[in-house]
């Protein structure tokens, strides 16, 4: 009986893995995201701009600058913990969803994605942290396909969810980068993959449903 309790404690947090099997899209092809990797064009050439000289710094990018400086040249994990703190202090607000038609007539919600400028200014949802994470830790050089963000369903809360995951370098595995600080080594038994997407692609993470034949 302990035996068995084990095994499907394993199996409930397994690690993330990175494999494309359930790519459907690029990036580009959701124009919501797609619209906000391009507003995050401009947060980029400023935040370059600002790490080459102080006086070229606007205010909501000192901070940042400061992050970016302390951790040029800490490990990946160290770089990800201090981003995921520093990003964690910023103020939380909660996204209200809007619905929207979908191409078969049923309603859909639809995601609105901030930049990293958009996300220092005002705060934002789960999905805004995880994003902004990902865009500090993109400055580090830390590739898009070692990164996603990972929307989830959390059935302890009845909630989607959303955290950044991040390849690790010193074994296999990922990192899971929560909003409260913590950091998962695997995936949390009440949660739910249901989607994840970089700057290059989108994944499908919903469980496939056997088909009547089978």
């Amino acid at each position: 009986m302990g035996a068995a309790v084990v095994l499907m404690a394993q199996l409930c947090l397994a690690a993330y893995s990175f494999d494309d099997s359930g790519r459907f899209a690029d990036a580009a092809d959701w124009p919501s995201f797609a619209a906000m990797l391009e507003r995050h064009r401009a947060t980029a050439a400023e935040l370059t701009a600002c790490r080459a000289d102080a006086q070229d710094c606007p205010g909501h990018l000192k901070r940042v600058r400061v992050v970016l400086e302390r951790g040029a040249t800490l490990t990946r994990e160290q770089q990800m913990r201090l981003v995921n703190r520093f990003v964690n202090n910023r103020r939380y607000s909660h996204d209200r969803p809007r619905r929207m038609q979908g191409t078969h007539g049923e309603t859909r919600l639809k995601s609105h994605w901030q930049t990293l400028g958009e996300f220092l200014a005002r705060g934002g949802d789960c999905e805004d942290f995880a994003l902004a994470k990902y865009f500090l830790l993109r400055e580090f050089d830390i590739p898009a396909p070692d990164m996603r963000v990972v929307v989830a369903f959390d059935r302890s809360v009845g909630e989607h969810h959303a955290l950044l995951v991040v390849r690790r370098t010193d074994a296999d595995g990922a990192w899971l980068l929560d909003t409260d600080n913590r950091i998962h080594q695997r995936k949390p038994a009440s949660v739910r993959y249901v989607y994840a997407v970089n700057e290059d692609g989108v994944w499908d993470h919903a469980p496939k449903r056997a088909s009547s034949e089978d």
